[in-house]
């Protein structure tokens, strides 16, 4: 019986028989490996295997002559520096020249969840228009701004 069938569809995980999450040691997971299963009876749920910011980075990438602003930690945004080879190869099979993937971070830190990080985004908005004069500046938010309501 196929999926449009099921009165009731199968769970996420268990549709795709892959492991997108796994939460137990590597000697585990190896020989789960060998057996062709690499399930992890200790946990049944994972809520994505992408963050959204590397989604929404992803896109932003590819619209030349612009600079991201990554407004967060700056963890948040070295994700960038793997999505370099990505969005080059992309670009050169397309024919597209692409030149390098420019962001900049506002840096949050533990002080700027309590206090707020506007101040932080606004330098490093104009810190980009003064050293990169791109066409456009994206602003992504992480996680912390979005909870912290900047």
């Amino acid at each position: 019986m196929g999926y449009y069938e099921n009165k009731i569809p199968p769970v996420r995980e268990n549709r795709g028989n892959v492991t997108m999450s796994y939460g137990g040691c590597v000697g585990r997971l190896r020989e789960g490996a060998r057996q062709g299963c690499t399930a992890n009876c200790e946990r049944r749920f994972s809520q994505a295997n992408a963050c959204q910011l590397q989604l929404t980075l992803q896109m932003a990438y590819t619209i030349p002559d612009s600079v991201v602003v990554v407004h967060g930690p700056v963890g948040c945004g070295s994700q960038s520096n793997m999505m370099e080879f990505g969005t080059r190869s992309a670009s050169a099979v397309r024919g597209i020249k692409r030149e390098r993937l420019i962001w900049v971070s506002s840096n949050l830190k533990n002080e700027d969840v309590i206090a707020g990080g506007a101040d932080k985004l606004i330098d490093a908005v104009i810190g980009a228009d003064r050293t990169y004069a791109p066409k456009i500046i994206f602003v992504a938010t992480t996680c912390t701004p979005s909870i912290i309501g900047d």
